[in-house]
């Protein structure tokens, strides 16, 4: 089985199930699929009942995914593979309430006749722990907090080469900066940081024009710069990020065409 063909087709079928187009899920399901929903007592087994409960849900729920994260498992044999996505998924309700959570979904790909399906779906949230629990929540934390937003936005994602061979989606728009790391980079939003296995030169142009390269070892997205000064940013998050003598007034200029310009301080 094509590891990488597979493991980019698993990442599609979710932003499209999210999407609220679920032919192509349905369509790439096994004859014997197992589906294992999120709640308690969710599993239906078998592509034909699978379909029919898709026909019977009606709903006007719309979907955010951001932050996918894509682990393809090879589980030694050339017949299956195994693939961990991981995401935030905030959903829309029609009164314009909303909620959000970290989900992981494991598509479980086998033969049948010769074709690759999708025979295990496993979807299920994941519990924020506090940080000082390893295996057990023996401190909990909230979990899921209600929210209210103005509405979805839709963006594009661009890909990312993970470490562990894993694949990153992320939409640029949430990126506050990229940082160079030797061979490899930092990408930092503001609930993560994934570390890439790429350059930053590599990165330059698939991130253009929402970050600007501002530094030989960063990417910076203007939109989340609180200030700046001779030569640095200082971020919404407080990082500072420095700016090269030779491309400060450049840089400057730049921001000054932002309708919500941060404060300058010379």
């Amino acid at each position: 089985m094509n590891i990488e063909k597979y493991t980019i087709c698993s990442a599609a079928i979710l932003l499209e199930y999210y999407d609220n187009k679920i032919q192509s899920f349905l369509e790439n399901c096994h004859d014997d699929i197992l589906w294992l929903g999120p709640a308690h007592d969710q599993m239906i087994r078998g592509k034909d009942n699978l379909i029919n409960a898709f026909q019977k849900e009606k709903h006007e729920l719309r979907f955010t995914v951001s932050n996918l994260v894509v682990y393809p498992l090879d589980t030694g044999s050339p017949s299956t593979l195994d693939v961990l996505l991981t995401f935030q998924l905030d959903t829309f309700w029609p009164d314009g309430s909303s909620n959000r959570v970290h989900q992981r979904i494991s598509m479980l790909w086998a033969m049948q006749n010769n074709i690759p399906r999708i025979r295990l779906c496993h979807i299920s949230n994941a519990i924020a722990y506090d940080p000082r629990d390893t295996i057990y929540p023996v401190h909990y934390a909230e979990t899921y907090k209600s929210m209210v937003l103005s509405g979805q936005i839709k963006l594009r994602r661009v890909t990312f080469h993970g470490k562990d061979r894993s694949m990153i989606y992320l939409k640029p728009d949430l990126i506050l900066y990229v940082e160079s790391c030797g061979s490899h980079t930092l990408l930092h939003t503001s609930t993560q940081t994934f570390e890439c296995v790429e350059r930053l030169a590599a990165l330059c142009k698939r991130c253009e024009p929402e970050l600007i390269r501002c530094h030989e070892s960063y990417l910076v997205n203007l939109t989340y710069v609180a200030s700046i000064q001779r030569f640095s940013f200082t971020l919404t998050n407080g990082v500072s990020i420095p700016i090269p003598e030779k491309r400060y007034t450049h840089i400057k200029k730049l921001l000054a065409n932002f309708s919500s310009s941060p404060e300058v301080k010379e």
